[in-house]
């Protein structure tokens, strides 16, 4: 059982987790939107960041029920929509109560 809320972006940064797929200045704008889709606080660097790329004055407080996002070749959606699937599937069921929507097999 987990006893503490382990974020996506905490699983983003850590090294035994998507860490090393998510290391480098490249992702800094993904490690902002990583917060925002889960209704994580932004700090006042994160939140100039936030408005700058969807340009939208709110910070969302909540979890997104729904995303787009219009990303260019080579800008990591692949990999990042693989670090959310495998979040959601595993940290997420339990941290969300999916867990007992959940049959074997």
């Amino acid at each position: 059982m987990i006893r503490h809320r382990f974020s996506f972006a905490d699983a983003c940064s850590d090294p035994h987790l998507f860490g090393p797929w998510f290391m480098g200045d490249s992702w800094a704008q993904w490690r902002v939107v990583d917060k925002a889709l889960f209704g994580q606080p932004l700090d006042a660097a994160e939140t100039t960041i936030f408005r700058e790329l969807p340009g939208r004055d709110q910070v969302p407080d909540k979890p997104a029920t729904e995303a787009w996002l219009i990303v260019g070749r080579r800008g990591g959606k692949d990999v990042k929509a693989a670090s959310i699937a495998v979040y959601l599937a595993t940290i997420g069921a339990e941290l969300f109560g999916w867990r007992q929507r959940l049959t074997r097999g």
